[in-house]
């Protein structure tokens, strides 16, 4: 089966350790001390948490489920056995066979002005660039970050400081990824985070200026400057854009703002489960309790603002958004939730409690050689041209499981069609009235083709339920 390609699905779960590039100098947020009784709760909930994410481990089995934590496994393995700089060149044959593809593709700093913790925080920034696609949420979100505090005329040396700081090191070691390479400076989505660092360096400029000249003069030369600086900028931008030296948005990005855009235009990204709107009933499996404590925080927060909760907010209220696009961006929400909630509680303990609680003190590889190759293809002459051994296919008709392969089917028709027109048409595999069926009244395309036989194989054989026919699905 093949593996996913977009090179944001790498190692999601480094998101937990990684987004805290922008938040791992916030510090403590609310200030206190907190008593042994708070210590040993955070000790026991760290203890739980990763208890619980085995927990399917313990109850069941020793296995890899689901197609990202396969592919993760094997760059893991690739770059323990061959090194760092290997895997930064590694082209993987076996995803997407034949084609293959390439992989290798902080707050605190504002709080006390300090470079060391700028430059620790542009470590970890790195290190997310190297590990997950994501890292364009970060670098946009820091700038956001800057720009709002502007706006607040909350401007001082230490923020100027810390952005300039991130933003050229920052910049200088994402390059240094083969994958990145030259988008941060080529690319729609940096842009912002370029654009925010003109205007503070402007900005900047004003400032020294103010003080050495009159109120009259200032304001004559700031009228000029802000206007000179804002159309040559948008002047540059329309230009370069239009050579083609920025690259527009991508399409993953560019469905972030029009949720309808992917389904008309690239369906393969639509095709996502991960990729759908998040429901409500999502967001309460997921955070539970936090979904109604969250708030709460927020409101703590923004009560006592400064800069470092300005942050905070931002992130809050941007990863909201994000997370109820895309389900997947679930994952960027969750830090947030947790701090927040977290704020809210212990607002809400030191109010009630008072000083009680400082009193308190592998499946397919082992069943498969080494050289077997996967593909997912429909057509059983091209699979043979391809050297297929095997096809694995997902049936959930036996047991009533509603996601499988055939579940699916149209989105892998739709995504063929994106690329070859002439040979793939959706419509052919619906029947004249327009109906997608898999019963003898289905479409002959539907009916002959390799994933439909794969799927029913000697299904009419079996009689799941004696008030329905053989091979009911």
């Amino acid at each position: 089966m093949a593996e996913p390609s977009a090179p944001e699905s790498k190692h999601k779960s480094s998101l937990n350790s990684s987004a805290w590039s922008g938040l791992m100098a916030l510090g403590n947020s609310q200030d206190g001390h907190h008593g042994p009784g708070a210590q040993s709760a955070s000790k026991a909930a760290g203890g739980a948490a990763p208890r619980q994410r085995l927990f399917a481990f313990i109850r069941f089995e020793s296995i890899i489920h689901e197609f990202d934590p396969w592919f993760n496994y094997r760059s893991t393995h690739h770059l323990a056995s061959h090194g760092f700089y290997e895997f930064l060149n590694w082209f993987d044959e076996r995803a997407w066979y034949p084609l293959g593809r390439i992989v290798g593709g902080t707050v605190k700093s504002v709080k006390t002005g300090s470079v060391f913790s700028t430059m620790c925080c542009c470590l970890s920034y790195f290190y997310m660039v190297s590990a997950w696609g994501g890292y364009v949420f970060i670098i946009n979100l820091i700038p956001l970050h800057v720009f709002v505090l502007l706006l607040m005329q909350r401007y001082s040396k230490r923020v100027y400081i810390a952005c300039s700081t991130f933003y050229i090191v920052g910049l200088i070691l994402s390059m240094q990824i083969p994958f990145v390479g030259f988008q941060p400076i080529r690319t729609s989505e940096h842009m912002a985070a370029a654009g925010v660092f003109e205007l503070l360096q402007a900005y900047a400029f004003l400032q020294y200026l103010r003080d050495r000249l009159t109120k009259q003069e200032f304001q004559t030369l700031f009228f000029l400057g802000v206007s000179l600086a804002a159309g040559a900028v948008f002047l540059s931008v329309i230009y370069l854009t239009y050579t083609g030296y920025i690259a527009p948005w991508s399409g993953r990005f560019y469905s972030l703002w029009d949720t309808g855009y992917a389904k008309i235009h690239i369906p393969i990204i639509a095709s996502v489960s991960e990729h759908q709107p998040t429901t409500w009933v999502s967001f309460f499996f997921d955070l539970h309790i936090l979904v109604c404590t969250f708030p709460a925080g927020l409101w703590f927060c923004i009560k006592n603002i400064n800069d470092e909760r300005v942050f905070v907010a931002l992130y809050a209220i941007s990863a909201v958004y994000f997370a109820g696009v895309m389900v997947r961006l679930m994952v960027t929400l969750t830090p947030v939730i947790c701090m927040l909630s977290a704020i809210a509680f212990s607002n809400v303990f030191e109010h009630y409690l008072g000083d009680d609680m400082k009193r308190e003190n592998p499946p397919v590889e082992d069943s498969s050689d080494e050289d077997d190759k996967r593909n997912p293809g429909n057509l059983y002459d091209k699979m043979r041209t391809l050297d297929v051994d095997y096809v694995l296919v997902i049936f959930g008709g036996v047991i009533g499981y509603s996601g499988d392969d055939i579940n699916k089917f149209l989105w892998m028709v739709r995504i063929a069609e994106g690329e070859h027109p002439k040979d793939i048409r959706e419509s052919d595999y619906f029947t004249p009235q327009g109906e997608f069926r898999v019963d003898k009244a289905g479409s002959p395309t539907l009916l002959n083709c390799l994933m439909y036989k794969m799927s029913y194989y000697r299904f009419g054989e079996m009689q799941l339920d004696f008030h329905t026919p053989p091979g009911f699905d």
